[in-house]
């Protein structure tokens, strides 16, 4: 029903706000996402277009292999391949943590032929200058090699930062380590932060509540001059009604 109060403390014309511009920056999410975030109800009442697709959450691991429901305001971006549709949901928990504050707008990156390996899933635009300040880049269990091709890809390309996002849990310290070798090495020039994160699209259930037995960090951060690993473990979202992106500044559409 139209005055049904949305979860997470948002009122239903909050929640398809809300809903609007997570789909505009990020392009696709989830249904176990919308459920979580409790934006559901908002994408009921939007008559979203959705498909059902089967995706590997973790690449290398053919049992990872999960049937979801993802929506979208443009039909068109969910025709695109399914590993595309994946990555774009993946990168939506990172836009909706906003982990990285005082930047700018968010930016999908669309991959032409051959250049995947060489640029990101997105990037965060800077609010001062313009510039594309910060690389983001969803990782399904890639290679050592590739991660660290991707990051000195990244660094060649002028960004400053990067947002790493890791659907294996245990790749975390993983990636963290490699980015503060590479730092320590002065392979990535330019580069003085790096911020390493657990991520989860599939979901209903919070997946980054703590747990007990659990001792994988969720998130690591890598700062400069002095690229040491710095853990956090739990690391929580927060309520969707607190999130920066409610304020985020704008980009312009093409």
């Amino acid at each position: 029903m139209r005055g049904e109060p949305a979860a997470h403390g948002l009122e239903p014309h909050a929640a398809r706000r809300a809903l609007r511009e997570i789909l505009e920056d990020c392009r696709v999410v989830s249904e176990p996402q919308l459920r979580r975030w409790g934006l559901d109800g908002a994408a009921r009442q939007l008559e979203l277009p959705y498909r059902v697709r089967t995706v590997r959450t973790r690449s290398t691991q053919p049992h990872s292999a999960v049937t979801l429901r993802f929506v979208a305001l443009d039909p068109h971006w969910l025709q695109r391949p399914g590993r595309e549709v994946m990555h774009w949901a993946a990168a939506a928990e990172l836009w909706l943590m906003g982990l990285i504050p005082g930047t700018g707008g968010w930016r999908v990156v669309d991959h032409r032929s051959g250049r995947r390996a060489r640029v990101p899933d997105a990037e965060i635009i800077h609010a001062e200058t313009g510039d594309h300040d910060t690389a983001v880049e969803v990782d399904t269990g890639y290679a050592k090699t590739k991660v660290a091709t991707k990051l000195e890809a990244y660094a060649a390309m002028g960004y400053t930062r990067v947002l790493w996002g890791v659907t294996v849990h245990a790749q975390v310290l993983g990636v963290a380590h490699l980015a503060a070798e590479l730092l320590r090495t002065h392979r990535l020039s330019g580069v003085d932060r790096v911020y390493v994160r657990y991520i989860n699209f599939w979901d209903v259930r919070d997946p980054y509540h703590d747990r007990p037995r659990c001792h994988k960090p969720m998130l690591a951060a890598i700062l400069g001059p002095d690229p040491t690993v710095r853990i956090a473990h739990p690391f929580v979202a927060g309520a969707l009604d607190a999130r920066p992106w409610l304020r985020r500044p704008r980009l312009p559409r093409p």
